[in-house]
């Protein structure tokens, strides 16, 4: 089990609750013009981007299909992609997307580079909408971490078969938040990839 800590002059200090941060909106078409992108074609067409040089490019997926003239988007705005090359991509009403897709897709492997801050605790008072509290807590991230974006699925996961008791996941990225309950044994969509492949990465170190 972890303890959540934070380091002060002459030791460390119990950290013993998470008060719920207020989101920040941001600019997506913004996030776009500020980074340098590579481009990956599929057989039938479709264009697949993401960023190069930064450490968490599975947050910042784009998928664009050049023959959907009504594709909406981002308004239907016609979006440049600055390319690795030099050129510029321009795609019109591209759409977010995600590591798993563009992986599904092309075989390109991102997955495990979205940047993730997790919290895990016992007890939540309030929302994240309204100034609430994660409190008995279990773990805490120091900062947020690259990994895959369950990241935070699996720790409480195993928490919560560890204490065979539901414990409060919160777990927050570039794009967004998930909070929820997490109970022993329960079952999600993503276990079963997740964990197969972690598995063969620990037989392979």
């Amino acid at each position: 089990m972890w303890i959540s800590k934070k380091k002060k002059k002459g030791g460390y200090e119990m950290i013993t609750e998470y008060a719920f941060e207020s989101y920040q909106m941001f600019s997506g078409s913004g996030d776009i013009i500020e980074r340098v992108f590579k481009k990956v074609e599929t057989g039938r067409g479709g264009v697949w981007l993401y960023p190069v040089g930064v450490d968490n490019p599975a947050e910042h997926v784009h998928f664009h299909n050049p023959k959907d003239v009504n594709s909406d988007g981002y308004g239907g705005r016609i979006i440049p992609f600055k390319l690795e090359d030099g050129s510029t991509y321009e795609a019109k009403g591209p759409w977010h997307s995600n590591a798993d897709d563009l992986f599904s897709s092309t075989g390109v492997d991102i997955r495990d580079t979205y940047k993730t801050f997790v919290v895990i605790g016992l007890e939540v008072q309030g929302s994240i909408h309204n100034k609430g509290h994660i409190s008995k807590l279990l773990y805490m991230d120091e900062q947020p971490t690259l990994g895959n974006y369950h990241r935070g699925d699996a720790i409480a996961k195993r928490l919560a078969e560890e204490l065979q008791i539901p414990v409060y996941l919160h777990s927050k990225s570039h794009g967004g938040s998930n909070s929820r309950w997490v109970k022993p044994n329960e079952e999600r969509y993503w276990e079963k990839e997740y964990y197969k492949e972690e598995d063969n990465n620990e037989k392979n170190t």
